[in-house]
């Protein structure tokens, strides 16, 4: 997270680290890894899986984890 937000050249995070769990960072770390490989390939089958991909992300991420960041500005 801190190297997303220094790239953008934002502060480093302060509330939404607290949110993640080990578990759910494990999950956005393979997330963004698929989806950066999906979208270099660029073939017309990757691209339309992806929906789907952040769909089914979503869905698997520990609900305490979006309630947490539901309204956090950081986020």
């Amino acid at each position: 997270m801190n190297g997303a937000f220094e790239q953008n050249k934002l502060p480093k995070p302060t509330t939404i680290v607290a949110c993640i769990d080990d578990e759910s960072a494990h999950k956005i770390v393979v997330f963004i890894g698929t989806v950066l490989d999906k979208a270099a390939k660029g073939s017309l089958s990757d691209l339309l899986s992806l929906p789907n991909l952040i769909k089914d992300f979503g869905n698997s991420l520990n609900p305490a984890v979006g309630q947490c960041l539901d309204g956090n500005p950081e986020f």
